[in-house]
């Protein structure tokens, strides 16, 4: 972090805010209230146009260059390779791989790239795309370590106690079992949130050592016989891997997310009963629960799974509000209950272990059940879903290129198909229904979750139909390989928001301002993501605000160590967090702005320059904010998507090293100029299901250079 004035000056803003209070007891709790002139009352620009409103010109009526370009009348052009060069003339831009930890590096002048000669910067939405994904995951770690972290074991620690209080009731009772089945179920739970194995039963022990373990697929006994669980599931990976706080966390979570007590089994159902009756019985518990919930739903979305709420309704229906003991153990309104049960939306993703030879239409059926923190359902993941077997037979894994074509890219499906999708015959009408559902959605629906409103955000650079391109793109944008590159950007940032919320997402199984003008940039036009970028970070406030959590602090003033550290660290580093969701959203809404320029042929004042020269402080800004000083993390990361038990695979999703884009632009006071720029490398690869990778296991490969080989495709943009 900064220096000791500066992050002094962080914590007396900080002690001025209020503690919070139970989300569940807040006032309107639900969707955002979108009032971009509220929200950016504060800014030092409060001109910004409302980004909700930023579209592209009809035409384009810049002037960005016709294709081919001459380099030799290109200023700056000298400095790349005769093949660079080339692929520079043909598209208007080049990627050169550049092994970058961070993308700032890029918007940093060096010897190759002096300040004296006047060179300036390209402005990319990846570089933007990456700060949202920083941020929030900065920002999501914050909230587990401080807050959701312990509000987890408010729920399950208290359940716990009320659960081995009804279990002694329910000893001799038709109830016994399923009300130990409750126990061990807490139990184990309460025991991967602590990290201790406090439990002398051996089957706890065996779960629990399982669960360390992080491998295999294993059965689960006190769930019957034929209950498999993956447990190369409960390996911390993304965020949550090396830090203990986070290990446990995510543990537990996993466990109470995927551990699902079926419908159709009648001990089960019971166990379901009587673990929301413990929930309900326990002091705060279920209170507790609706307020980590409802920020998961907001963050993310809603479980897949049937749950409390659920169950509830049906429950106090059939056995009464007090769900009393006698009534549970009547098998007559157990049947009613599970025939009410029967009656609801099964889910819509695969997240058990089922029998090979499951039929597709028999899947909802045989895993509907109740989960006590379900993993949340995503549109990508359901397309994935749909895309693989048995919903296209033989085709184990899916691709993230799937999520693009649903998305709109007509390239993404044909590269899947050039890959072998095309070899199953009912890939293509299954995608063809995905995108037709994918294109239902509307606006307010994806804003409704931070994690929706980041795949409408990526949905410009998918959206892309190389036989009927938009009239408002400029010439370079107009090249395939300039759609092979937004397919990329997007394929990147696509797996840092499937890193960032690997925890809760269901899988599918199988600043300018001053200073003195010397550089003339140019932003990446394409507004709307720009903008989009915009409305994500100020959504994800916005929504946080509603809950309380952008007050959250302790009632006293933190104090400030000697080692240069705080008390309250947790809280203290959310309200660092949080406090960047405003400025990206400001920076972001400025680069739509000036991109739209850029496409209707105005010119950028010199204020606007002025922040274009310094975006590489910018960047440089968030990211020594959010870092660890003594170990900052680079950009590389990686995720897993989808799992095929059969054949103990997974698909992994990689982001590699920062590489620079030079791309030719005009220059302010005539002729052209090749100005530079930070874009994502990608991975997409086949990994060990029982080895699903952490981002220190990929990271060492990064720099080592030991990695898969990239798309093939990228060789139409990238030269070496």
């Amino acid at each position: 972090m900064h220096n000791k004035r500066y992050r002094l000056f962080l914590a007396l803003l900080a002690a001025l805010l209020l503690s919070v209070a139970p989300a569940a007891a807040q006032q309107d709790t639900g969707f955002v209230q979108w009032d971009w002139a509220k929200f950016s009352a504060n800014f030092w620009r409060t001109d910004l146009p409302d980004p909700l409103t930023i579209t592209p010109p009809p035409v384009y009526s810049g002037d960005l260059p016709a294709l081919p370009v001459d380099v030799a009348e290109v200023q700056f052009a000298d400095k790349l390779t005769d093949e660079q060069r080339a692929l520079l003339a043909e598209n208007g831009f080049v990627v050169v791989p550049a092994g970058l930890d961070w993308f700032d590096q890029a918007y940093m002048w060096d010897e190759n790239w002096p300040s004296e000669e006047g060179t300036g910067w390209f402005v990319t939405t990846d570089s933007f795309l990456h700060t949202l994904h920083f941020i929030f995951d900065n920002l999501l770690a914050d909230l587990e370590r401080g807050l959701l972290a312990n509000r987890m074991v408010a729920v399950v620690r208290p359940a716990l106690e009320a659960a081995r209080q009804q279990a002694d009731e329910a000893a001799g009772t038709p109830l016994a079992t399923a009300a130990t089945n409750a126990v061990t179920y807490l139990s184990v739970a309460d025991q991967l949130f602590s990290g201790e194995m406090t439990s002398a039963d051996p089957a706890e022990q065996a779960i629990i050592q399982q669960a360390l373990a992080g491998e295999r697929q294993v059965n689960v006994p006190f769930l019957g016989e034929r209950y498999m669980e993956d447990f190369s599931q409960y390996r911390p990976r993304g965020h949550y891997a090396g830090d203990e706080t986070l290990e446990q966390y995510f543990r537990g979570m996993m466990w109470l997310s995927r551990i699902t007590f079926l419908a159709k089994d009648e001990t089960a159902t019971q166990t379901a009963l009587l673990v929301l009756r413990a929930l309900r019985n326990a002091e705060g518990a279920y209170l507790n629960w609706q307020d980590a919930n409802d920020v998961i739903n907001f963050l993310i979305g809603n479980a897949d799974d049937l749950g409390p709420a659920e169950y509830g309704t049906l429950a106090d229906a059939v056995f009464g509000a007090e769900l009393p003991l006698d009534a549970l153990a009547d098998s007559g309104r157990l049947t009613d209950f599970m025939a009410r049960v029967k009656e609801l939306p099964p889910p819509r993703i695969n997240g058990l272990l089922l029998p090979p030879s499951t039929d597709a239409a028999d899947i909802g059926e045989e895993s509907r059940g109740f989960r006590l923190m379900g993993q949340r359902f995503t549109v990508d993941a359901n397309v994935m879903q749909q895309l693989m077997d048995p919903y296209v037979g033989g085709r184990l894994l899916p691709s993230a290129l799937d999520v693009a074509a649903a998305l709109g890219s007509v390239t993404a499906q044909q590269l899947a198909e050039a890959q072998g999708a095309a070899e199953f015959p009912q890939y293509a009408d299954n995608l063809a229904q995905q995108r037709e559902a994918v294109n239902a959605i509307m606006q307010d629906e994806w804003l409704q979750t931070v994690y929706g409103a980041w795949l409408w955000t990526l949905q410009p650079l998918w959206q892309r139909d190389p036989q009927n391109l938009p009239a408002w793109l400029p010439p370079l944008m107009r090249t395939d390989a300039w759609t092979l590159k937004d397919l990329h950007t997007a394929l990147a940032s696509y797996t840092q928001l499937k890193h960032d919320t690997v925890l809760y997402a269901k899988p599918p199984g199988g600043l300018g301002g001053g200073g003195e003008l010397f550089s003339y940039g140019y932003v990446e036009p394409n507004p709307q993501v720009f903008a989009r970028i915009a409305v994500v970070a100020a959504l994800t406030y916005e929504g946080l605000k509603q809950r309380g959590l952008t007050d959250i602090n302790s009632n006293e003033f933190p104090e400030f160590r000697d080692d240069g550290t705080f008390s309250d660290v947790p809280l203290f580093n959310l309200q660092l967090s949080l406090g960047q969701l405003p400025t990206l959203a400001e920076f972001s809404a400025h680069m739509a702005e000036l991109a739209n320029k850029e496409l209707r042929g105005e010119p950028l004042s010199e204020d606007d320059l002025m922040t274009l020269q310094g975006i590489g402080s910018y960047l440089s800004g968030v990211r020594v904010t959010l870092q660890d000083p003594s170990n900052p993390e680079p950009v590389a990361l990686v995720t897993d998507i989808a799992s095929a038990p059969m054949i103990g695979q997974v698909l992994q999703e990689g982001v590699g090293a920062v590489d620079t884009i030079y791309v030719v632009v005009p220059h302010p006071q005539g002729g052209l100029q090749m100005v530079r720029g930070g874009v994502f490398s990608y991975y997409e690869f086949v990994g060990d299901i029982n080895q699903r990778m952490t981002d220190e296991e990929w990271r060492d490969k990064v720099k080592a250079g030991d990695l898969p080989p990239r798309p093939t495709w990228v060789s139409e943009f990238l030269a070496p």
